[in-house]
């Protein structure tokens, strides 16, 4: 019969884990014992546990004991029983503690005891033949280590706080400015090209209207085919920008569906007055509604 016993215990605390961990000076808390088989046959009739007494381990003025018997007969292999003191312990003291037991057993059994602390493995620790005490040592932290303790384990979580803060800062505002700043140079370099091109539409325009001269009107044309090549030049990565920086949504969407058609349609309308020399379409009115659609799409982008 080989037998693991393991020292357990529980009580209250603000942070479960630690109630399982530690045991604190003047905090009440359930203690108990653990037994697992880790033989191969089955535990015999009259196996008992009993004579718990818990004291400490560096002479200090300290002993409580408990009069339970705990039966663990046919506890069967790789089986384990957990039994827990009916009553609640308290410890005045701090320091290095012991809670020992004797294991009692019919009169010829052969029995070896081993002791397991925490997730440590088990050891051989106690054979005998009938009667075997078993030992284990654990710590109970003072009152003042434990606040020390949970002192220091504030300061490390605001130290861990901090250190992700300053992670977090040192890449979201740089990487905020530089969204910001390439949202306000993007904004300005659609309104220049925009405005560039509405201007060279209008007074080309003007200029077809109020017929002035040939050279007058070639130059006036050249520059909107100036304006409107550089224009579509820029509209090859703005697209992608706008998506980028306003959000599809917002801006590439709008830019796309709203914007371009308008001066696309103003443009052909624009060659087919060229070509012809005159055309019954209301050229001033939609130069002036391209104008008013692209300065409402500008102000939405400077909102955003």
């Amino acid at each position: 019969m080989q037998l693991q016993i393991e020292f357990i215990h529980s009580s209250k605390c603000l942070w479960p884990w630690r109630a399982r961990r530690f045991l604190l000076q003047d905090r009440p808390f359930h203690a108990g014992i653990l037994i697992t088989n880790i033989g191969d046959s089955i535990v015999p009739p009259g196996v008992s546990a009993q004579n718990i007494i818990i004291k400490s381990a560096d002479g200090k003025d300290l002993m409580e004991t408990a009069d339970e018997i705990f039966d663990i007969s046919g506890l069967a292999p790789k089986k384990e029983k957990v039994f827990w003191l009916s009553r609640k312990i308290c410890l005045s003291i701090w320091g290095l503690a012991t809670i020992n037991l004797r294991i009692n057993a019919p009169a010829g059994t052969t029995f070896n005891l081993h002791q397991k602390d925490g997730a440590n493995n088990w050891s051989d620790l106690t054979k005998g033949t009938s009667s075997g005490a078993w030992l284990n040592f654990f710590y109970v932290r003072s009152r003042s280590e434990n606040t020390q303790t949970i002192f220091n384990s504030l300061l490390f979580f605001i130290a861990i706080i901090s250190i992700i803060a300053t992670i977090w800062s040192s890449y979201y505002f740089p990487n905020k400015l530089w969204k910001q700043q390439n949202k306000e140079a993007l904004t300005q370099n659609i309104t220049k090209l925009g405005q560039n091109r509405i201007y060279g539409a209008q007074r080309f325009y003007f200029d077809i209207r109020d017929r002035e001269n040939a050279a007058t009107t070639g130059d006036a044309w050249n520059s909107y085919m100036r304006a409107t090549i550089e224009w579509n030049e820029a509209n090859i990565l703005n697209p992608m920008f706008l998506e980028s920086y306003f959000g599809d949504k917002e801006g590439r969407a709008d830019y796309e569906n709203q914007v371009i058609p308008l001066f696309t349609k103003l443009h052909e309308d624009l060659l087919s007055l060229r070509k012809n020399g005159a055309t019954n379409k209301d050229i001033n009115g939609e130069i002036e509604n391209v104008r008013a659609a692209f300065n409402r799409f500008i102000s939405k982008l400077l909102n955003i």
